[in-house]
């Protein structure tokens, strides 16, 4: 199981999971493995994301990109979901 997270569901996420336009994780991936194609986003899968591929980087086992990836989505995370310093709760993207 840490081969296949290691070597293939990582690097995917770090490759297909992230919208550049919008600067979060997607909610998913197609069984295809693209991108989500539309649709919310729950603050708790960002956050998830964020969670993983920063400590991946961290472990030395992520893909380049993971860690980058974690922060430009934790910036725009803390932009749209944090309300007057207090925590915003169910938030969501289109």
């Amino acid at each position: 199981m840490k081969r296949v997270f290691l070597d293939d569901i990582l690097p995917t996420w770090s490759n297909s999971g992230f919208d550049g336009s919008c600067v979060q994780f997607v909610e998913y991936l197609q069984l295809d493995g693209s991108s989500q194609k539309a649709g919310e986003v729950r603050t708790r899968t960002v956050a998830r994301q964020i969670y993983v591929h920063a400590h991946a980087a961290h472990l030395g086992v992520a893909p380049s990109a993971s860690l980058d990836l974690a922060e430009r989505a934790f910036a725009n995370l803390h932009h749209v979901a944090w309300v007057s310093g207090k925590r915003g709760g169910t938030t969501v993207w289109t």
